[in-house]
């Protein structure tokens, strides 16, 4: 007997699943379809992910230069005002009218030289009076001395006198003992005896009331005489002059002004060298002494240097600032220098060898770090790599890599703006220009794969190249 035969019919979906939907010509066009937007979505999303957009190639195009060892100056630059060495403001030294100006303002004048000439009359008779009694007390010493003089004569009379007495009485006392002589006569001689030793005696006191009289004019004298330089000084007070060779600056009087001590009537400003005080940081300690060579610029003078030296370095650092004050003395012999100018002043030091320097603008600050982006090769293309740096100059567009660069790293000085770190690079070659180091003509471009396309310019732009100064402080 043979089985029943089931009528043929198709799949249900409930029984197949997705899995029948999808075996199905209508499943099988739709997954096709979905296939299609995937591919060509992951390919977009690769563009945009790799390429910066629909563009085909998104390297950077830059300008490199080379990491070169120059020898440098070593110094410290900041700025300072000019002050003269000596600065007086003359005021003085008794109350008076002005009677004349004798010097014009900015004039030149040397030590001593009048400036100004107050109102001396009183002074002048003071003088006067003490000159007389000057004079008189001279005459009384001379009548004094007359006097000394004959009280002198007359002691040495005396004292002949005394002398000769004294040996008639003992010639005389020796004749009596003898009987050649009568008592009489020897007592006679004994009260001439007597009588000249009194006489000698007063002639001594008169000698010395005569030495005692011109001991008191003598002193009479010295006072009279003290008295006198007083009013002479006096007298000079009355003419006010120049403490020292320089330039009268502003004058604060005219004649017939009245002034007192506290008066202000004109200004002395020594000519000559001029002097400038700056404040260098302590990691400059062992280089700054007296004798260190210093240069000053000032505006006015834009292409003339003023040179000096350091004449004082201050013993200890200053707290607060941690810096040392040195004093140093421009030279100002054509005096085209004020003082109170304003202007760069620069301590050099010596020289530093081998110091690798880059272009300024190839510097990028970061925060309180700087960066450069060095020119590396990855899968043999080259690739900006963002290398931390360590600076020690920065002066005449260039700056010295204390650390974080060697000798003949390449670094881009142009097109930086555009840069990320890893990504490729398009290095063009810089323009000729007739401010710039000469360039070889080469094609504006080129692919990126030939690493030599910067050493012609890296190498020739250093071979006349200034020395550098050294880190330039601003305060």
């Amino acid at each position: 007997m043979m089985p029943r035969q089931q009528p043929e019919t198709s799949p249900s979906p409930a029984r197949g699943g997705m899995l029948g939907f999808f075996t199905s010509p209508k499943g099988v066009l739709i997954g096709f379809l979905l296939l299609v937007v995937l591919v060509v979505a992951g390919k977009l999303g690769w563009m945009f992910t790799h390429m910066g957009g629909w563009h085909a190639d998104d390297r950077a195009h830059v300008t490199v230069d080379r990491v070169m060892a120059q020898t440098v100056p070593v110094f410290y630059e900041t700025v300072g005002t000019l002050q003269s060495d000596y600065k007086a403001t003359m005021r003085p030294e008794t109350d008076a009218v002005v009677e004349r100006v004798l010097v014009k303002e900015g004039q030149l004048v040397k030590t001593g030289q009048p400036l100004l000439q107050l109102r001396a009359r009183r002074q002048g008779a003071q003088l006067a009076q003490a000159e007389a009694e000057v004079v008189d007390v001279k005459s009384q010493l001379a009548s004094s001395q007359l006097q000394l003089e004959k009280a002198q004569d007359d002691l040495a009379a005396a004292a002949a006198r005394w002398k000769l007495a004294q040996v008639e009485h003992t010639r005389y006392d020796n004749l009596l003992k003898r009987d050649f002589v009568s008592k009489q006569e020897a007592e006679q001689k004994w009260a001439a005896y007597e009588e000249a030793k009194a006489q000698y005696e007063a002639a001594q006191t008169q000698v010395a009331i005569a030495e005692e009289a011109i001991d008191t004019v003598r002193a009479g004298l010295v006072g009279a005489r003290a008295s006198q330089r007083l009013a002479q000084v006096g007298v000079q007070e009355t003419v006010i002059r120049a403490p020292f060779d320089g330039r009268v600056g502003a004058r604060r009087v005219n004649p017939g002004d009245y002034v007192t001590s506290q008066s202000e009537v004109a200004e002395v400003v020594a000519g000559g060298a001029l002097k400038v005080e700056v404040h260098v940081p302590q990691r400059y300690m062992a280089d700054l002494a007296a004798g260190t060579h210093v240069e000053f610029r000032a505006e006015a003078y834009e292409e003339t240097i003023f040179k000096g030296q350091v004449r004082f370095v201050s013993p200890s650092v200053d707290e607060a600032s941690q810096t040392l004050l040195a004093k140093a003395t421009i030279g100002n012999a054509d005096g085209r220098l004020k003082p109170g100018q304003y202007g760069r002043v620069r301590l050099i030091f010596g020289h530093r060898f081998n110091a690798l320097v880059v272009p300024e603008q190839s510097i990028v600050p970061l925060g309180s770090k700087f960066y450069v982006y060095r020119v590396v090769r990855i899968e043999g293309k080259p690739t900006a790599s963002l290398t931390e740096v360590k600076t020690g100059i920065r002066s005449h567009g260039q700056v010295e890599i204390i650390q974080g660069l060697s000798a003949e790293d390449r670094v881009i000085s142009g097109g930086i703006q555009f840069l990320t770190d890893g990504k490729g690079l398009i290095i063009d070659r810089p323009k000729a220009s007739s401010g710039a180091t000469t360039q070889t003509p080469q094609t504006s471009q080129t692919t990126g794969d030939e690493s030599t396309t910067d050493k012609p310019t890296a190498d020739k732009s250093t071979a006349d190249k200034p020395a550098l100064p050294t880190r330039i402080e601003k305060h």
